[in-house]
C-alpha cells in the first residue's frame, strides 16, 4: 500500500485583539541622541542612533522593548547618518564616515558584527543617507555629497548578498535635465530601483526646491521626473511602493514664522510617469522635515507617522494608515515627543515598531502595533519512523514577527481522527519548526487517517488563522516487527493462521531497503489483493490480509490462494488456505 499525503487548503478568519500596546520606557538614556534609524526580523528589534559627539551606537531589544545590555555595540566614533536595514537573517548596519560609506552586518540578532566592503565617496559635506532591504537583490543604498558646489549630487550602489560585495554604482544625478540634487530616498518594486532627491532650501538659500525621481529599470536607469517644482518645494522625501503605486511623500515647505511645512505625498504608477495631485496628510509638522516616517506591511497597507505640534500643541505624535482607499483619521501616539530627532519605524508582517524621544527625559520610548502573525508557511506532513513504529510529522517554515520567536506557546496544534472535529493537541515555542505525533502509531498506511492545521501565536496571544490542512494514513494495516539491525537474510514467513477466517497475518523481512510488492493470487494466477507496494526500509514487518475486505471489493470465496513477496532481486511464494 502506497502511503498517502493529502493536502487540503482551509482558509480561515479570525478576529484578535489589535492595536498599539502601551509605551515602553527603554532602560537607553542618550541625552546627546541625534539621529535614529530602526529594523525589525525574526531575531528582533535594532536601533542604530549617532551621537552628537559623531557615536554611530547600536542597541537590541526584543519585542516587548527589553533592553539586552551585553549587545550594545559603539561601530563608529565619528559617523554620520545611521541607517539599519534587516533580512529575515541578516542586520546590516551603514553610516557615512568622513569619506566613506561604511556598513557592518550581523547574522546572529546583533551578537557579533562583521565588516563590510567601504565605499569610498568624498570628504565634502553630505546631507543624507538613505537604505532599503530587498530579497534576493540585497541592499539598495543611496547618498548625496556637496560634490558639485554649492550644490549636492545623488549616489546609488547596491550590495549583493550572494557575496556582500558593492555594485552596480550610478552618480544619479547624472543626466542633463537634473544634475544636482540631495536629500535621497530610496525604494523598489519588480525590476525597479526608485530614487528620489530635491534641492531642499535648507541647503541651498535661492535654490528651486524641486524634488526628482528616477528609476533604474532591469539594469538601466531612465530619465528623471520633476514630481515637485515650481511654487511648491520639498525640504524631505520619502518614497515607498504599494502594489502597483508609487508614493512620494514629502515636507511641503511653506513659509512663515517659524518655518513650518505639510506632510503631503503624490502617487504614480509603479511603471509611469504621470503624477497625481498632491495629498495633504497633515499641516504645519515640525519644521526640519525630519519628524515623519512611512512603513507598509505584509497586507500592503501604508502606516505613517508624524510631529504635529502647530496644529494642536497637546497633540504630539500622531498616526494614520491607508488601506488602499482611505486614509484613518490620526491617532495620538505620544503627547511629549520631543522634535528634530527622527523617528524609527518600521514593520515585520503586520506588526509595526516605533522608537522615539521625548522631550521630558532623555530616555528612548518603544511602541508596537501587535497584529495577528501571518499563518505558518510551507506547512507539510511526513513520515517519522523510530524502531518497530513509525509516527506523523508536521514541518512548517517559522514566522519572521519576534514576538512570535519569543513565545513560548508559539505554535498551536490542532488534530482530527477521521471524520472527528478538531481540537487541540499541543503548543510549541516559537523557534520550533516541527512536531511529531507520538499518540499516532503506524503512520503511513492503514485504515485510518489524520489530520493536522496549526496557527502562530504571539507573546500576546493573537493568533495567525490557520494553516492549510494535512492528511496522513495510520493504523495496523502493516507494521515493523523486530528490530530491522538484527536483519541479515530476505524470508517470507507462513501465514497464521492457517487456515484461515476471515483474516490472517503474514510477515517478511529484508535486509536491504527497497521497493518492495507483497499480492495474493488465486489457484489461476489471477490478482485478487496488493497488500504492499512501496519503498521499504531494511527490517521486519507485518501485515494483515481480510478475505472479506479485499482491495477489489469482493469477498473471496474458500480455497487455496498464494501469497508473493518481492523485494529487489528476491521473489518468494507462499499457500494460504482460506475456509469458511
Amino acid at each position: 500500500m502506497k502511503k498517502l499525503i493529502s493536502l487540503l487548503v482551509l482558509f480561515c478568519s479570525l478576529s484578535v485583539a489589535q492595536g498599539w500596546n502601551n509605551t515602553v520606557t527603554t532602560s537607553i538614556n542618550e541625552p546627546n541622541l541625534e539621529k535614529m534609524d530602526l529594523a525589525a526580523n525574526a531575531s528582533g528589534i535594532h536601533v542604530l542612533i549617532k551621537k552628537t559627539n559623531g557615536n554611530i551606537v547600536y542597541y537590541y531589544l526584543n519585542s516587548s522593548g527589553v533592553i539586552d545590555a551585553n549587545k550594545t555595540y559603539t561601530m563608529e566614533a565619528d559617523g554620520d547618518f545611521p541607517n539599519i536595514v534587516a533580512s529575515n537573517n541578516v542586520v546590516y548596519a551603514l553610516y557615512k564616515t568622513s569619506s566613506n560609506i561604511k556598513g557592518k552586518y550581523s547574522t546572529n540578532g546583533g551578537t557579533s558584527w562583521s565588516n563590510l566592503p567601504n565605499i569610498t565617496t568624498t570628504s565634502n559635506l553630505c546631507n543624507g543617507v538613505d537604505a532599503e532591504y530587498q530579497d534576493q537583490q540585497g541592499v539598495h543604498i543611496v547618498w548625496a555629497t556637496r560634490d558639485n558646489d554649492p550644490y549636492f549630487e545623488t549616489y546609488y550602489h547596491r550590495l549583493d548578498p550572494s557575496n556582500l560585495q558593492w555594485t552596480d554604482f550610478k552618480n544619479v544625478t547624472d543626466h542633463s535635465s537634473a544634475q544636482i540634487g540631495g536629500r535621497p530616498s530610496v525604494s523598489f518594486s519588480s525590476g525597479r530601483v526608485h530614487v528620489s532627491f530635491n534641492t531642499s532650501y535648507f541647503d541651498f538659500s535661492g535654490a528651486p526646491g524641486y524634488a526628482v525621481t528616477r528609476d533604474r529599470l532591469n539594469g538601466d536607469w531612465q530619465i528623471p521626473q520633476f514630481v515637485v517644482s515650481g511654487s511648491e518645494e520639498s525640504v524631505k522625501e520619502k518614497l515607498l511602493v504599494r502594489g502597483s503605486t508609487l508614493f512620494l511623500f514629502y515636507a511641503k515647505y511653506v513659509d512663515g514664522v517659524p518655518i513650518r511645512n505639510d506632510l503631503v505625498y503624490r502617487t504614480r504608477s509603479v511603471s509611469g510617469t504621470t503624477w497625481s495631485s498632491p495629498t495633504t496628510l497633515a499641516t504645519s509638522i515640525e519644521e526640519s522635515g525630519k519628524a515623519f516616517n512611512v512603513t507598509k506591511t505584509s497586507n500592503d497597507n501604508l502606516h505613517v507617522v508624524v510631529y504635529p505640534p502647530y496644529v494642536d500643541p497637546s497633540f504630539g505624535l500622531a498616526y494614520r494608515t491607508y488601506n488602499g482607499s482611505s486614509w484613518s483619521n490620526a491617532i495620538l501616539i505620544d503627547n511629549d515627543p520631543r522634535l528634530g530627532t527622527n523617528l524609527g519605524f518600521t514593520s515585520v508582517s503586520n506588526d509595526l515598531f516605533l522608537t522615539f524621544m521625548r522631550g521630558s527625559d532623555n530616555y528612548l520610548r518603544y511602541k508596537q502595533y501587535d497584529a495577528a502573525p501571518l499563518a505558518p508557511g510551507d506547512f507539510a506532513g511526513s513520515i517519522y519512523y523510530t524502531g518497530d513504529n513509525s509516527h506523523p510529522k508536521i514541518q512548517w517554515t517559522l514566522n519572521n514577527e519576534p514576538d512570535v520567536r519569543e513565545a513560548s506557546q508559539g505554535y498551536v496544534i490542532w488534530r482530527k481522527v477521521n471524520q472527528s472535529s478538531y481540537s487541540q493537541i499541543a503548543t510549541v515555542s516559537g523557534g520550533t519548526s516541527g512536531y511529531i505525533d507520538y499518540g499516532i502509531n503506524y503512520a503511513g498506511s492503514g485504515p485510518n487517517v489524520v489530520s493536522y492545521k496549526i496557527k502562530a501565536r504571539d507573546k500576546n496571544n493573537n493568533e495567525s488563522g490557520f494553516t492549510n490542512e494535512v492528511s496522513i494514513l495510520w493504523g495496523d494495516a502493516w507494521k515493523i516487527v523486530g528490530d530491522r539491525t538484527l536483519v541479515t537474510e530476505f524470508k517470507l514467513f507462513d501465514n497464521y493462521p492457517n487456515p484461515f477466517n476471515p483474516s490472517t497475518k503474514i510477515s517478511w523481512q529484508s535486509p536491504v531497503s527497497g521497493w518492495q510488492t507483497l499480492k495474493v493470487y488465486d489457484v489461476l494466477g489471477n490478482e485478487v489483493a496488493t497488500l504492499v507496494d512501496e519503498y521499504r526500509e531494511a527490517g521486519r514487518y507485518e501485515v494483515e490480509f481480510n478475505a472479506v475486505e479485499t482491495r477489489r471489493g469482493v469477498s473471496l470465496s474458500s480455497g487455496i490462494y498464494f501469497y508473493r513477496l518481492t523485494a529487489g532481486s528476491f521473489t518468494e511464494v507462499r499457500k494460504m488456505i482460506l475456509s469458511k
